[in-house]
C-alpha cells in the first residue's frame, strides 16, 4: 500500500478511536465494552499504518478481529434463527453469515497467521505493496489469468461505447 493511503488511512483510524474513547467516557452507552473494542480495532489499524516495527503484530490483531467477528457472526445466526427464510443479502441469516466468512474471515484468518496479506485475490497487489499498472500490457498480463486473455483481447478490439 502507499505512503500516502497509509497516511490518510491512519489519520482517519486514528481520529475514530480517539472519537469512541471519548464518546464512551463522556456518554456511556448501555454496551461500553462495545464502544471500546471497536476504539481498540481502530487504534490497531492505525499502529498498522504506522509502525513498521509494529505492523505485522497489528495486522495480526486486525486479522484475528475480523475472523472471530465472523465466526460470531455465524454461530448468531446459526443459534437464533436456523429455519429463517432467506430474503436476500440486506436481511441478517446464516447463509450471508457463510458468505462474509469466506469474503472477510477467511482472509482474517490468513492475515493472522500470516502477518501478511495474501497474494491471491482481488486487490492483492495494492495491499502487498505494489502498485496497481493499468495501462494495457500489464493488465492483460498482470491482473488477468492465462486462460481469459482471450476473453479480454477481444473487448479491446470492440468500437468504443459498445457493449460486447
Amino acid at each position: 500500500m502507499s505512503r500516502g493511503a497509509r497516511w490518510v488511512i491512519g489519520i482517519f483510524s486514528a481520529l475514530f478511536a480517539l472519537m469512541m474513547f471519548y464518546s464512551e467516557g463522556t456518554a456511556p452507552s448501555n454496551a461500553p465494552i462495545v464502544g471500546y473494542l471497536v476504539a481498540m480495532f481502530c487504534a490497531a489499524i492505525a499502529i498498522a499504518c504506522f509502525s513498521q516495527v509494529l505492523r505485522t503484530p497489528a495486522l495480526r490483531v486486525i486479522g484475528a478481529t475480523v475472523f472471530v467477528a465472523t465466526v460470531a457472526y455465524l454461530a448468531d445466526e446459526l443459534l437464533t434463527e436456523p429455519g429463517k427464510k432467506y430474503s436476500g443479502t440486506s436481511e441478517p441469516h446464516w447463509l450471508n453469515a457463510i458468505f462474509a466468512l469466506i469474503t472477510f474471515g477467511l482472509p482474517g484468518l490468513f492475515v493472522t497467521l500470516h502477518g501478511v496479506y495474501p497474494r491471491w485475490g482481488k486487490g492483492s497487489k495494492v495491499f502487498r505493496g505494489k502498485a496497481i499498472n493499468l495501462d494495457e500490457e500489464s493488465f492483460s498480463s498482470d491482473l488477468i489469468p492465462e486462460q481469459d486473455r482471450s476473453v479480454t483481447s477481444g473487448l479491446a478490439e470492440s468500437e468504443p461505447g459498445s457493449l460486447v
